[in-house]
């Protein structure tokens, strides 16, 4: 079980895996992501996008080791040591030279973001706040404006007597697809 992060709504997800005997180590590799039944967002269901995730980690181009340029700017692979050392040589420089030293990443939650955390203080970062890639921002904001309440609205399609979209594909893209989607089916089944 875990949480898919293609996009905010962060739908369960199950990981259909086998067991694989890689360098004489026992090696989990996933094969299938699937909505996990019965979670609270999704309910079984999983979009394209958290379906097709997968790709990414079997993708032939992805880089599967630390690498560095050379001087006529070509990538070539050096190792984990020589990865870490760079990392924190370049860091205690700017460190002499007075810079300030900072952490940006995407969307984080529970251990990962524990771990940032603790990277950040080993390292004496300072951590920015998160940037989220599919940004609800303007969203939030609206709903500040207009209820006093600043978060994303969770619509409760399935039980709307009336349903009217400018411009928000509520079952393709908006906010949280796959539970849209399903509330929407309901709604249509309760028409008929």
């Amino acid at each position: 079980k875990s949480t898919c992060t293609e996009c905010p709504a962060n739908c369960g997800m199950t990981v259909k895996a086998y067991d694989k005997v890689i360098d004489n180590r026992h090696t989990i590799c996933p094969v299938k992501l699937e909505g996990t039944a019965g979670h609270p967002v999704n309910d079984g269901g999983l979009c394209i996008r958290g379906q097709s995730s997968l790709t990414r980690l079997y993708h032939p181009d992805r880089i599967k080791h630390p690498m560095v340029r050379d001087n006529g700017g070509k990538f070539q692979k050096i190792s984990w040591g020589e990865a870490h050392k760079k990392i924190t040589d370049a860091l205690d420089e700017s460190k002499k030279q007075g810079k300030k030293n900072v952490y940006l990443s995407g969307r984080t939650t529970g251990t990962i973001s524990e771990v940032a955390d603790l990277f950040c203080q080993k390292l004496d970062l300072e951590r920015l706040p998160e940037y989220e890639p599919i940004s609800y921002a303007s969203i939030r904001t609206a709903n500040k404006i207009l209820f006093n309440r600043n978060e994303i609205p969770f619509y409760d399609i399935g039980n709307a007597d009336f349903l009217l979209t400018l411009g928000a594909d509520v079952v393709g893209t908006f906010v949280s697809p796959v539970s849209y989607g399903k509330q929407y089916a309901q709604a249509l089944k309760k028409l008929a």
